[in-house]
């Protein structure tokens, strides 16, 4: 009986023992990283919609897996000119995606920046970023040529002027040093100004130290980083909005996972796309109001005025669209394809930048 109760005993342990291994298979460790930290919307909005939300929604789809997260924001593993390598080399295996960083690896999706003043709706510019990486081989097949399986679409409010001195007409940023990303890099030239190319993190130093003496920033990002405090005349040009890449999973990684994961993961996705739009609105306004109380003097712009800004630009998109040529891009396609889709909406471009033939 002794021996019986024994092995008995030995086998309900090793049925505890194997339960618990299988149990063990089933937690997946996951690295998710960013270039900017969690104040900022595009990072918040991906732990919160995506990283927070995956397990209790694999466990309601009913999938028998749990991923345990190690989260790195804020640049802890990499800065803002590698958002791209570190989820495509596998660094991380989600994080968020500066297209805007990238307009050598992804030319497709920097198209709406070569059409400013195109849209003024963060709603309008990211569904329509968000159908054409889904839907359009030329926009989606950038995400897997880089080995990342797309999620969601970062869209921004409009891109403000923060100077040290007031700037009202584009004759005013003429010879000034300006910072901003590589690819609003031809608006900023387009004016006459000395381009200085940066990211968020370094905004707010390279402005007070002079690097700049002004700086071309989304007004949600300039808040987020308080850059009124030393840019403090603030001319609203609303010029954009832009969608600048979004959440990506390194392709192995992707692969890796069961379809019902890779299934709650899309709805997170689209999820986390509902809610930035919903917050980048919000916030514009809001921004504006907290950078005047604070002091800053904003310069509000007629539409006439906005109108003389837009018509300023030299032909960005034609020399856009001839440099993508001569490097094999087909980036008057892509330019058609995002300005079409604008014209289905209720969005009025203040300037046709339709491309000859």
């Amino acid at each position: 009986m002794k021996r019986f109760i024994c092995t008995t005993a030995l086998t309900a342990s090793l049925i505890a023992s194997m339960s618990l291994a299988a149990h063990a298979q089933d937690v997946l460790r996951l690295n998710v990283g960013s270039s900017h930290p969690e104040v900022i919307p595009w990072v918040a909005n991906m732990k919160s919609e995506i990283v927070d939300r995956l397990n209790p929604a694999l466990e309601e789809a009913g999938v028998d897996l749990r991923v345990d997260w190690t989260e790195n924001y804020g640049g802890v593993l990499y800065g803002v000119g590698d958002t791209l390598e570190a989820v495509s080399d596998g660094l991380v295996d989600m994080g968020w995606v500066g297209a805007l960083f990238e307009p050598g690896k992804m030319p497709v999706h920097n198209a709406p920046y070569a059409v400013p003043f195109s849209t003024p709706d963060p709603i309008d510019a990211l569904e329509i970023l968000d159908r054409l990486s889904t839907t359009s081989p030329l926009y989606s097949d950038e995400w897997t040529k880089n080995n990342m399986v797309y999620l969601g679409t970062m869209s921004t409010d409009g891109y403000q002027i923060f100077s040290k001195t007031p700037i009202r007409t584009p004759a005013d940023l003429k010879g000034l040093k300006v910072l901003g990303v590589a690819s609003i890099g031809p608006w900023i030239e387009g004016y006459g100004a000395t381009f200085v190319n940066t990211g968020i993190p370094a905004l707010y130093n390279q402005l007070e130290t002079g690097v700049g003496d002004a700086a071309f920033l989304i007004t949600s990002g300039a808040l987020s980083i308080s850059l009124h405090e030393v840019g403090n005349y603030v001319t609203v040009l609303d010029m954009g909005p832009a969608p600048g890449g979004g959440v990506a999973m390194n392709l192995d990684t992707w692969e890796s996972l069961p379809l019902g994961a890779q299934t709650v993961l899309r709805e997170l996705g689209q999820n986390y796309n509902t809610a930035l739009a919903k917050e980048i609105i919000q916030l514009r306004d809001v921004a504006l109001n907290k950078m005047e109380e604070d002091g800053a003097t904003l310069i509000r712009l007629t539409p006439e005025e906005r109108a003389e800004w837009a018509d300023a630009l030299p032909d960005i998109a034609g020399a856009w669209v001839a440099e993508q040529e001569r490097r094999g891009v087909d980036g008057r396609q892509a330019i058609d394809l995002f300005l079409s889709a604008i014209e289905a909406t209720d969005s009025e471009p203040l300037r046709d930048w339709s491309v000859a033939q």
